[in-house]
């Protein structure tokens, strides 16, 4: 993922969503991860269009993904994430997150120039799949939906956008929350992390299909 604050051409809604973490009052934050407060949004289109993107390309496949067909990689490639849930729905409630995180994680990372010929693509779990690989945010998009499909509620999970500090680049996340604490699935960690023991991520927004929100009084990332 290659997200820039500065004022560059195409930028201009991520600049927009950036301004609120430095504008929003902290009172009243309806999420708290890494330490810092979010506001909550209702879900918004035109804000975040290569989400919306994803959301209604999976939608339109429908929950047994594209139609299999001999011609090409892309459709069947999808079986093996269905054969993943459902050898995960056998394992203690506790033992899925880090099985989806760790099968996901085996993917080949491939920038969105290598597979897309452009700067930022989100791909759906199907093109994911299909590509044997992709960027930080499609290996979260498709835990997120491996995760809807074994019974997990997506208002408790969220595609979160961050700054790691360790590496000094912008990434993507899924994070999800249980048993009061938000367990974080990063494609750069072997395991799933309590996002409590992370000092090295900073929020920027967070996403699901519902609601978005924007994180407060976190600190601009230094940039070389």
């Amino acid at each position: 993922m290659r997200i820039s604050v500065r004022n560059r051409r195409g930028q201009t809604r991520f600049a927009m969503v950036l301004a609120l973490l430095f504008v929003s009052s902290t009172a009243g934050a309806d999420l708290r991860i890494f330490g810092y407060p979010a506001q909550e949004h209702a879900a918004n289109a035109k804000l975040f269009p290569k989400w919306e993107g994803v959301q209604s390309r999976t939608l339109a496949a429908g929950a047994d993904g594209p139609p299999c067909t001999p011609v090409g990689n892309l459709d069947c490639q999808f079986q093996k994430l269905k054969a993943v849930v459902a050898r995960a729905s056998q394992l203690p409630e506790d033992k899925r997150l880090e099985f989806v995180h760790k099968f996901v994680n085996r993917l080949t990372y491939i920038s969105d120039n290598e597979l897309y010929g452009m700067s930022d693509y989100w791909a759906t779990q199907f093109q994911f799949y299909g590509n044997t690989g992709g960027d930080c945010e499609d290996y979260s998009i498709t835990k997120f939906y491996a995760l809807k499909l074994l019974g997990y509620d997506p208002e408790r999970m969220r595609v979160v956008i961050v700054h790691d500090t360790n590496l000094n680049l912008d990434h993507a996340i899924l994070v999800v929350e249980r048993d009061g604490k938000h367990w974080v699935l990063d494609n750069n960690l072997d395991t799933v992390i309590d996002s409590a023991r992370l000092y090295h991520l900073l929020p920027y927004f967070a996403l699901n299909e519902t609601h978005w929100w924007a994180f407060t009084g976190v600190p601009l990332p230094k940039r070389n």
